[in-house]
């Protein structure tokens, strides 16, 4: 498969990081292929270290299913998955496993060569801590992926990372002609003080986020900015739950 200069660049910088650092953190903007990099990465650990496995963390099973098919599809690679209602089999070398489903089932993967955790700002989170002590030995690698490398609750990931490998600003990759131009738009004078937070995820509760977002006003300034900034463009529109979702739909 083959990888943009750039993708190649941080592929060496991980490898040669490797052999200094057990654990690392690759920042990488949105768009610019996180996933084709650690693929690469699991690639290469595969062949190194045939007879031990490498587990890929995820915190959604949408995420499952995507990493699987791009390692089968475009990586030529046999991978297992572990999530609700799916069939496990130690036979695979790669498993790209829910965390959630891999915390509540006693698996044994032994000590892996390499862990990759995607969207590794939620690493510090107590689900994913369980499972590096859990399949964490001497010899094992991590592998961070993230576009935005610190936490709304202020806890830091370098405990869990001994380095960060940042890469080139959004700006650099528009230049190059790899990421779109973009103007960034945003509703003004939003107050989420009463929102609530979950403890655990540090996520705001859904059904706070849903009724902060219902409101007409900002339902409104929805269809009322993509008529005026991208009308009869495609869009794409992030909601909080399937009834906002099908209430911005009924909108437009």
């Amino acid at each position: 498969n083959q990888l943009y200069p750039y993708q190649i660049e941080a592929h060496k910088k991980i490898i040669d990081e490797f052999n200094t650092n057990q654990s690392l953190l690759l920042q990488m903007p949105t768009g610019t292929g996180k996933t084709e990099v650690f693929c690469s990465i699991i690639r290469e650990f595969r062949k190194r270290y045939e007879t031990k496995r490498i587990i890929v963390l995820v915190h959604r099973n949408y995420l499952v299913d995507q990493i699987q098919t791009r390692l089968i599809k475009k990586f030529k690679m046999p991978v297992g998955v572990v999530k609700a209602d799916e069939a496990f089999s130690l036979e695979w070398q790669v498993h790209i496993c829910s965390k959630d489903t891999l915390l509540n089932r006693n698996y044994d993967l032994g000590y892996p060569s390499l862990i990759v955790i995607d969207e590794a700002h939620h690493s510090a989170a107590d689900t994913y801590q369980k499972l590096i002590k859990r399949f964490k030995n001497d010899e094992t690698k991590f592998l961070g992926v993230t576009a935005t490398p610190m936490r709304m609750d202020g806890k830091l990931l370098s405990g869990i990372f001994q380095k960060l490998i940042v890469s080139d600003p959004i700006s650099s990759f528009i230049r190059s002609g790899y990421l779109s131009k973009l103007k960034y738009y945003a509703i003004d004078r939003l107050d989420r003080s009463k929102m609530k937070v979950d403890s655990k995820s540090h996520d705001y509760l859904e059904e706070d986020a849903y009724q902060f977002m219902h409101n007409d006003r900002i339902m409104a300034e929805i269809t009322t900015a993509y008529t005026r900034y991208a009308n009869e463009k495609k869009a794409i529109v992030f909601c909080v739950n399937l009834k906002h979702a099908s209430e911005v739909k009924e909108r437009f």
